[in-house]
């Protein structure tokens, strides 16, 4: 997996996997961000959380800040979770969701608590872009699950945001 404890930009070039594996603490994030993640590039970037024991969540993308994708096509899913901790494809926990361009496929994995295709505490933007957000099987299934005091969705462009919860 991929691990910064700042800011992070990923530049695609060509088709990059990255696949996580379950922590000593029982979770999993293909790729784990303190800060803000940008996206940038025409390449293409599979992020795939591992399963979990009961003890672990799983996470394509974990983000503390904010995430931007600005081209390029980006594929996240959580792993399955064998207990009822969550699985999320896109986990953006302290601010905003912008994809300006390209292609976003968020998808959560089978648990037995929440499973989201992309979960945001902020706001969630698309604008000259295509977003597939689909939840997976579980207690609680969302495509896209803001949790906000005001949550907002904007679509401008040429922008499509399709959001479908599993069972």
């Amino acid at each position: 997996g991929i691990y910064a404890e700042g800011d992070l930009t990923i530049v695609l070039e060509g088709s990059s996997t990255v696949t996580g594996v379950q922590d000593p603490n029982g979770d999993s994030q293909s790729i784990r961000v303190s800060g803000n993640l940008t996206i940038q590039g025409g390449g293409s970037l599979t992020a795939q959380g591992a399963n979990t024991t009961s003890d672990g969540s799983s996470y394509g993308i974990f983000v503390i800040g904010s995430f931007t994708q600005q081209s390029g096509s980006v594929t996240a899913s959580g792993g399955n979770v064998s207990g009822n901790q969550t699985s999320e494809g896109l986990y953006v926990y302290g601010s905003t969701v912008t994809v300006q361009g390209g292609t976003l496929t968020a998808t959560g994995g089978t648990t037995g608590s929440g499973s989201y295709g992309i979960s945001a505490n902020g706001s969630v933007t698309v604008s000259d872009a295509t977003v597939t957000a689909t939840g997976g099987s579980g207690y609680e299934s969302y495509g896209l699950y803001i949790d906000s005091s005001s949550p907002s969705v904007t679509l401008s462009g040429s922008g499509s945001l399709t959001a479908r919860s599993g069972s």
